[in-house]
């Protein structure tokens, strides 16, 4: 986030609201989290399926965890990436102009 503050400020020197800066950043953490998610319940179906083929007795990730991680990790991602984009909406549009 520290590398986007001066961006941050040049978009709010330019008239950009903070609910738009903070909507640009949690936006981009939401495109970051689908893509996560859908790598990431692929290969564990992938490596579930190549360790039944293995273990004897071994069953199929229940959808309800699969669903319930998902979750769990939408709220910790929107933790994480609710406090840099509030952050960003304190920098001072002049310091971030004479940064550059």
């Amino acid at each position: 986030m520290e590398l986007r503050s001066s961006e941050m400020g040049i978009r709010m020197a330019l008239g950009a609201s903070r609910q738009s800066i903070v909507g640009l950043i949690l936006r981009d953490a939401a495109m970051r989290l689908a893509a996560g998610t859908v790598l990431g319940i692929s290969l564990a179906l992938a490596l579930n399926q190549l360790l039944r083929g293995r273990i004897d007795g071994l069953k199929w990730v229940p959808w309800q965890t699969l669903l319930g991680l998902t979750g769990l990790l939408a709220l910790v991602t929107a933790a994480a990436s609710a406090v840099p984009a509030l952050r960003a909406t304190r920098v001072d549009p002049i310091r971030a102009l004479r940064g550059l």
